[in-house]
């Protein structure tokens, strides 16, 4: 599997999942209305969190010889990443918040022929 290989391309398939959904959150932020619609990406990657628990406590099998652990390595890095998506998502937020208050502060202010702001 193409995650194991090294152990940084997992840390770089969770910095390219965090930036596509820093895309989609953004662009769901900005063009959808409704608040439902705008959390996809978040019940997504808690869905993804919630089917990582029983890989990571063990009811899919124990393990044997040596490698008894794997099953929790294997949830440990797919929970890192999803934790690194996680955090794409919510910049967007944090980017589309601060976006909004800064339209709104500007929305109340007008210019005059000059460059002055007049309130």
């Amino acid at each position: 599997m193409i995650l194991f290989e090294e152990p940084g391309t997992a840390f770089l398939f969770g910095i390219v999942l965090a930036v596509i959904f820093f895309a989609i959150q953004l662009l769901l932020c900005f063009k959808v209305q409704k608040a439902v619609l705008k959390l996809l990406p978040l019940w997504f990657l808690l869905l993804c969190g919630f089917l990582l628990l029983p890989l990571g406590a063990g009811v899919f099998g124990t393990g044997s010889g040596f490698l008894g652990n794997v099953r929790s390595i294997v949830a440990l890095i797919l929970g890192m990443i999803i934790m690194i998506a996680f955090a794409g998502v919510a910049s967007a937020w944090i980017f589309y918040g601060i976006f909004r208050k800064i339209k709104k502060q500007t929305r109340y202010r007008s210019h005059d022929g000059e460059g002055r702001i007049c309130r």
